[in-house]
């Protein structure tokens, strides 16, 4: 009897949830110590979109995304990812990652990968299509089983619901901390992804003047599909993570003032030698572009919503022709939710 009590208080405590969990609830206040700044922090994942947001588009069915994200995935991670990381692109590991010219040595030869900033923008990109072909892979699979044990005499080779009805949240409502990890990827590469395409086009490009397909592919086609994405897909971009966005390309900088002036390596770009004036100047004029890509996709994402979002998922306030042979044509309960409709005898009201 004596552990009973203590039983019955550790179970509570168990299932009580975690501090901020509840996405509803408001941010804790700030405090001028370090716990409070990473408090404040930690509650700029709150406002986690719901899950459903992470394998829905208001352009096309989920069928469609699906094999959108999973084309995309593949053709990134081995063209961009492989062809350059890996001998898979005809060089060796040893040329690959051991070849790095010191300082002021005149070679030629390229640093690691993992030193170019544009590949770290560029691995934020397959990193989330990895993440998001995974959340419509999941929901797909999620649609199927529900539908055949709602319908257990159903044809096993049609065992699928019609896409009419894959707008059915068949996941959890609440999002996880995957999903939070996907919204800050999603996020991150649409913010990182023009500035690497205009830095790379605008200052890099003109000194070396070569660029083949797979460079064309780090610095351009990622671009080209998280912007894609970005119009296509209803994850939202909110402010609370910016922050957590320019500490990336920040956490970048430090390395590569590392990278050159304490393991005496040659820098990656020579516009960009960490050692003069031009340096600093680029580097801030760099976080506030970064500002300005994070601001600009976000603006994106609020146009989206207010263009295509009501009502009908796609085709109520002019969107694109061709969304209405790509979608599902069913009004979502998030959208339905988040613009205040009422849908009463046939008649809408605001």
């Amino acid at each position: 009897m004596i552990g009973s009590p203590m039983k019955s208080a550790r179970d509570s405590f168990l299932k009580s949830p975690l501090p901020f969990s509840d996405s509803t609830a408001p941010p804790p206040p700030c405090t001028t110590c370090c716990c409070g700044i990473f408090r404040c922090l930690s509650t700029s994942f709150s406002n986690t979109p719901s899950p459903k947001s992470f394998h829905s588009s208001h352009l096309m069915s989920q069928g469609f995304l699906m094999l959108f994200r999973i084309v995309i995935f593949i053709y990134l991670f081995t063209v961009g990812f492989l062809m350059e990381w890996t001998p898979l692109g005809g060089r060796t590991w040893d040329e690959i990652y051991n070849s790095s010219p010191s300082r002021y040595s005149e070679s030629t030869a390229s640093n690691a990968p993992y030193a170019y900033l544009t590949n770290w923008g560029f691995c934020s990109v397959v990193v989330y299509f990895f993440f998001a072909t995974y959340w419509s892979i999941s929901n797909y699979s999620r649609r199927g089983a529900h539908h055949r044990q709602s319908t257990p005499n159903l044809d096993p080779k049609k065992g699928f619901a019609p896409l009419s009805v894959m707008t059915s949240n068949y996941a959890s409502s609440r999002a996880t901390t995957l999903h939070a990890v996907t919204w800050y990827f999603f996020t991150l590469a649409a913010t990182v992804q023009p500035f690497i395409v205009v830095g790379f086009w605008g200052l890099v490009f003109p000194y070396d003047m070569e660029c083949n397909y797979q460079c064309g592919t780090v610095h351009g086609a990622a671009w080209v599909c998280i912007y894609i994405e970005l119009v296509v897909s209803k994850l939202t971009i909110d402010k609370s993570l910016l922050p957590w966005v320019v500490l990336y390309p920040a956490t970048w900088l430090v390395s590569q003032l590392l990278w050159i002036l304490v393991f005496d390596l040659k820098p990656d770009y020579e516009i960009l030698p960490m050692d003069n004036w031009l340096s600093l100047f680029l580097s801030i004029g760099s976080m506030a572009f970064f500002c300005f890509a994070f601001f600009q996709a976000k603006w994106i994402t609020e146009k989206r919503d207010k263009r295509w979002a009501f009502p009908g998922g796609v085709s109520g306030r002019d969107g694109p022709p061709a969304s209405k042979y790509f979608s599902d044509g069913v009004l979502d309960s998030d959208d339905e939710g988040r613009h205040g409709l009422l849908i009463e005898e046939g008649t809408i009201s605001f």
